[in-house]
């Protein structure tokens, strides 16, 4: 079969995922799943068809004049740029704003997001429209004292890397991690803009030790990890309302050799009243959102949002920092952190907490990723 069959074949099984695909699961997960159970793909079969399921999110909303998933498809390739590890960003932008031209006709970059009316002011509309053409970099943080061994092994095995940061190492999306590291003991997969929200700790008058701290929305446990990192022999309490959620968090805490966190179940969104623990001197609240911030990494969002929730997002994040409030000690710091651009959820939040909970905010700031090809976060550290 030459190479033109192959890829009429790929999209055929894109066009098909994506007609049984409704959005109320996150894509990874859905293609996943199919590919478990249909062992006829391979590798590289596998790779392509998600390459296309991906690039049809990445670019449905911009097309004028068709819906016709195959034809998106089909054009998409174009304006969608997945291997750009070695190239500087003016160099990927340039060549997105070549094919934006070729394809002016059919693909418009302002319509291809529906949300401009929520978005922050503060935010690069600029950068994060071009941030959905293009794929994102995998981001690992490394744990103290292993530095030198992630290196070695990087440079034995000839990877591509970039370092960002001491601690902080960009690779291509695809690369293994698994293979050659041991996860969450020597390295954490996290992104770039979710690292740099620790940043705003080091305005803490804390010492970095025997302080109590509360990850109240702790998910899936890599900010929890770098509490730990950062604020070694202080007490740690992590909770979310999932137990799932947080059965997966325990085992990372073991593998990462984690012994100075307490883990409870806990649903903010209702109350805080039977949590035992008070008189924290910092909480964290990493709290459910849009996720808007990551559509570049979970393009399906881009297309599937509901404007309707917003609202309901909002609503939520206010309960979470009113009920966890009365558990942090007067005079001490709430870092409020969200995974979005949307200033509902930052900026009109802050109001609320300032005017109507009576916390002092000490920082706030976006954490613009799309031109390290990263995330972009909001954080804010509140003082109470």
């Amino acid at each position: 079969m030459d190479e033109n069959s192959f890829r009429k074949n790929h999209i055929r099984y894109a066009v098909a995922l994506l007609n049984s695909y409704e959005g109320s699961m996150p894509l990874h997960l859905y293609l996943k799943e199919y590919f478990s159970k249909n062992r006829k793909h391979g590798s590289k079969d596998r790779k392509a068809i998600t390459a296309l399921c991906y690039g049809y999110f990445r670019v449905a909303n911009g097309f004028r004049n068709t819906s016709n998933r195959e034809e998106i498809i089909s054009a998409g390739q174009a304006l969608v740029i997945t291997h750009s590890f070695n190239e500087t960003y003016e160099q990927i932008i340039d060549r997105q704003k070549n094919a934006l031209r070729v394809n002016a006709g059919q693909f418009s970059i302002e319509t291809n997001y529906p949300f401009s009316e929520f978005l922050s002011q503060k935010i690069d509309k600029a950068a994060l429209l071009y941030s959905f053409l293009i794929q994102p970099n995998l981001f690992i943080r490394i744990r103290p004292g292993q530095r030198e061994r992630v290196v070695e092994t990087l440079n034995a095995h000839e990877w591509q890397y970039q370092p960002i940061a001491p601690h902080t190492i960009a690779l291509p999306n695809s690369t293994p991690i698994q293979h050659l590291f041991n996860s969450d003991k020597e390295v954490v997969i996290q992104d770039y803009a979710s690292q740099l929200t620790g940043a705003l700790l080091t305005q803490l008058p804390y010492p970095r030790t025997g302080i109590k701290i509360w990850d109240c929305c702790a998910g899936s446990g890599g900010k929890t990890i770098q509490l730990s990192d950062t604020f070694p022999e202080s007490t740690i309490t992590a909770s979310d309302k999932r137990k799932t959620i947080l059965q997966n968090l325990k085992t990372r805490l073991k593998n990462a050799g984690i012994t100075n966190c307490n883990i409870r179940l806990a649903d903010l969104s209702q109350s805080a009243g039977d949590f035992p623990d008070d008189n924290f001197d910092l909480i964290l609240a990493d709290v459910p959102c849009s996720g808007s911030g990551t559509w570049s990494r979970t393009p399906e969002q881009l297309h599937y949002f509901s404007k309707s929730s917003l609202a309901s997002y909002q609503k939520i994040q206010k309960k979470i920092i009113t009920n966890s409030l009365p558990k942090l000690r007067p005079g001490g710091f709430l870092l409020y952190i969200t995974c979005s651009v949307f200033s509902a959820e930052n900026e009109e939040n802050i109001f609320y907490f300032e005017n109507e909970l009576g916390l002092r905010t000490v920082s706030s700031k976006y954490i613009e990723g799309s031109k390290k090809r990263a995330d972009t976060l909001f954080a804010a550290l509140l003082q109470k």
